[in-house]
């Protein structure tokens, strides 16, 4: 017999046949061993995909971003800003305690602080006590001194015909700040208010 004869070609097993008998059907073993479960529907292999990595967002620094000439030039536009808000608060408040304060003289129709009558003080009074508070003052309390070289004389000055018209100054101290336009009138407040009016009397 010749070498030939011999020799026969090595044949390889079929990789699908490999697989069968080295992976047999779950399903089939079961129904083997539990005749039960030949009832039930094939088991499909169960699969699991992992979800992705969840993506964590930074924070963002939006000023880093920005060129340094406008990140410097924010902070004072801010505090002008904060300033120019702080001012206008403040005058609102001073304008509405003004307000305030001038309509209490108003309403009450009282003389407004500050006015005088010589050493009369009439701020704060109606018309009826600053008739009183001048009459006490001017021809009341107030005397003339008269003198002949050797003696002298103090008498009222009601006495020789010289009287204050106490009505009439009254009203006169009572219009200063009353009957004109509404800023006239505050600034006339403030102004007697700060610095004092004085009256002049009616006789």
């Amino acid at each position: 017999m010749s070498h030939d004869q011999h020799t026969q070609p090595i044949r390889r097993p079929d990789v699908d046949q490999t697989r069968q008998t080295q992976s047999p059907d779950p399903h089939r073993l079961l129904t083997q061993r539990n005749p039960r479960v030949a009832d039930l529907p094939p088991v499909e292999p169960a699969y699991y995909d992992p979800a992705p990595p969840t993506q964590v967002h930074q924070p963002v620094d939006v000023a880093a971003d920005l060129p340094s000439g406008r990140r410097k030039g924010r902070a004072p536009r801010a505090m002008l800003l904060g300033t120019a808000s702080a001012v206008v608060a403040v005058a609102a408040v001073l304008l509405i305690a003004a307000l305030g304060y001038y309509s209490y003289f108003q309403v009450t129709n009282r003389i407004v602080p500050g006015v005088s009558v010589g050493e009369a003080q009439l701020g704060g009074l109606n018309h009826e006590q600053a008739v009183e508070e001048l009459n006490l003052v001017w021809n009341i309390e107030q005397s003339l001194t008269i003198s002949n070289g050797q003696q002298s004389w103090s008498a009222a000055p009601s006495e020789f015909g010289l009287a204050l018209n106490a009505q009439a100054t009254a009203q006169a101290a009572l219009d200063y700040g009353h009957g004109g336009p509404l800023f006239s009138e505050i600034s006339d407040l403030i102004e007697s208010s700060i610095w004092g009016q004085s009256i002049t009397p009616v006789v």
